[in-house]
């Protein structure tokens, strides 16, 4: 993928999620990583309480997040076979 591609597919999930449409703004960016990292939707994974000013994580929001991503997302991606076998 180009820089102006994720540019392009970044400006779509903006425009969706203003528009309040969140599923579109997850697709949009879901297909610009297509054959890349999986794109994990971590928006509703910790209370309110854990963000210490309404955007950024407290120490423990950080580690219940680390934790959660660990266990929900990376080691169920991480382990999954490889399309075509390779590792």
């Amino acid at each position: 993928m180009t820089g102006e591609q994720f540019l392009q597919a970044h400006a779509i999930a903006k425009l969706a999620l203003e528009n309040k449409l969140p599923a579109l703004s997850l697709q949009a960016m879901r297909e610009a990583f297509r054959g890349g990292p999986p794109l994990f939707d971590a928006r509703e994974w910790l209370a309110d309480e854990l963000l210490g000013d309404g955007h950024h994580l407290t120490g423990t929001g950080a580690d219940a997040f680390t934790a959660r991503l660990t266990r929900d997302a990376l080691a169920p991606w991480l382990a999954a076979p490889a399309p075509g076998g390779a590792p």
